[in-house]
């Protein structure tokens, strides 16, 4: 009920547009800003256009986009020749969309530097009028314990997602199906295997070095192979992607570790990703989950992204595998198998079995956080660990047959360094029950020079279980 703007168009290419205070724009340049608005698009007769269609790309002018317009020099240092750059689809329609309400459009993006900028609303098709309500762009902070927002897609719509990559995928927002009756997004209409959902991430709060912990439930249309690279057959990874100064970084940053889906076949992918010095502050983050069969419809819900903060006197994460297999992943992804099984080590919680590993290489691994890592600090392992066979009969080891502990470092300045550590509790092999395993070491310079450092659980016959429980590294100081 209350005023909106109307404006009548004839092209494609025209729209409601505004002018910013450079005054504002310039003090803070190269910040994170938020867009939403409220837009309802009709015909020559006040009738609402069924020509609408948000899951086109924005240069096939179905749906309007947000674009930013800004005046840049050619030569900076005589400040002459001036001329336009335009940055488009900066904003869209957010779905749901129906032709008959209004519509969000709605986006996140970094504020360009220029001595003028202006926004316009632009790109449906031609002679669509558009009524225009609720306009906003305001500054979006950095969110360290929540990088990702609407993850849980609590606003009942798609708010900040989008799609990854080109053509004319479709995305859908689904009440009430995602895991508990929650909601879910699905992109379907995909030509290449990294065609899926995204969102666009502000990490100007994540420094190099950071431990990024990624996590989210998603399922496929098709029964997706876990334990396999095929590309026609494997489950969809997270993907983590940066652009700064045009180097481009694109990491696999979550796996499906565990084949134990929750209710309704969803699977949990997840992982943990060392911010990089080219990730630093970039010009664009994205998250998004690529690899599954183009064929296949991606379904996604309960998607996190957080800083996983400095904590040097634990330095493992779910260490009681109270959260499942979080943080924990395969050392091989088609070599072995992880399954979350019950009860844990004191009769209760959760454990996890690594089983059909074949090669004694094969185990568990997480990655730690390598700053904690110091020359000559100590610490302390401590482990529970229970072998079975093929059949699950416990099994009884002895001496370097038995579970050990191993520290890997990666990016050292002399090549990879690999130190084990043997259980030093002098106790017989319990093959019932739950071991007991201890190992204190002292940080060797070797490792604290590394850029990453992963605890692996491995080196053990491969025709027996791993069972896994209370994993811990304490400071000893």
């Amino acid at each position: 009920g209350g005023n909106a703007i109307a404006m009548d168009r004839t092209y494609h290419w025209t729209g409601i547009a505004q002018n910013l205070n450079s005054m504002c724009t310039d003090a803070r340049e190269g910040e994170w800003y938020e867009f939403s608005a409220w837009m309802k698009m009709t015909d020559a007769n006040g009738n609402p256009s069924t020509n609408i269609d948000p899951n086109r790309e924005w240069w096939r002018n179905q749906a309007p986009i947000m674009t930013i317009t800004d005046r840049q020099y050619r030569d900076v240092s005589t400040k002459q020749h001036l001329y336009n750059a335009e940055h488009r689809n900066l904003a869209a329609l957010a779905r749901p969309y129906n032709n008959d309400e209004w519509g969000h459009i709605h986006g996140i993006f970094k504020m360009p530097t220029s001595p003028r900028l202006w926004f316009e609303l632009e790109r449906a098709p031609d002679n669509v009028k558009f009524l225009l309500d609720s306009a906003s762009l305001t500054p979006l902070t950095c969110n360290r314990d929540g990088l990702v927002r609407n993850g849980n897609l609590e606003t009942n719509d798609s708010l900040y997602w989008d799609i990854w990559g080109g053509g004319d995928v479709v995305l859908d927002f689904l009440p009430g199906v995602g895991p508990n009756g929650g909601n879910a997004l699905k992109s379907s209409s995909r030509v290449h295997h990294s065609w899926t959902q995204s969102q666009v991430l502000n990490t100007d709060c994540v420094n190099a070095g950071d431990r990024i912990a990624f996590s989210a439930k998603i399922k496929t249309s098709v029964d997706c192979l876990i334990y396999s690279w095929d590309s026609n057959q494997r489950c969809n990874d997270i993907f983590f992607h940066t652009d700064k100064d045009n180097v481009r970084e694109y990491h696999r940053v979550g796996y499906i570790t565990a084949d134990t889906p929750d209710e309704g076949g969803w699977h949990h992918v997840h992982g943990i990703h060392i911010h990089s010095e080219n990730g630093e502050k970039p010009d664009l983050a994205k998250l998004y989950f690529a690899d599954a069969n183009p064929n296949w419809d991606v379904y996604t819900a309960d998607v996190k992204a957080y800083v996983l903060e400095q904590n040097c006197q634990a330095l493992v994460e779910n260490p009681d595998m109270e959260e499942k297999d979080l943080y924990w992943t395969y050392t091989d992804r088609d070599r072995s198998k992880v399954k979350v099984i019950t009860p844990g080590a004191g009769g209760s919680g959760h454990a996890l079995r690594l089983y059909d590993r074949d090669h004694s290489w094969r185990g568990l691994r997480q990655v730690l956080d390598p700053r904690c890592f110091v020359p000559g600090e100590e610490f302390t392992i401590n482990a529970k660990f229970r072998l079975t066979d093929a059949l699950l009969a416990g099994v009884a080891c002895a001496g370097t047959d038995c579970p050990s502990v191993v520290l890997y470092g990666r990016n050292c300045p002399n090549g990879d360094v690999r130190e084990k550590f043997w259980n030093t509790l002098d106790m017989p092999w319990d093959s019932e029950g739950w071991n007991n395993y201890e190992a204190t070491f002292a940080v060797s310079d070797e490792i604290a020079a590394c850029g990453s450092v992963e605890l692996w659980i491995h080196e053990v016959n491969p025709s027996w279980n791993i069972e896994i429980d209370d994993v811990q590294i304490y400071a000893n100081a």
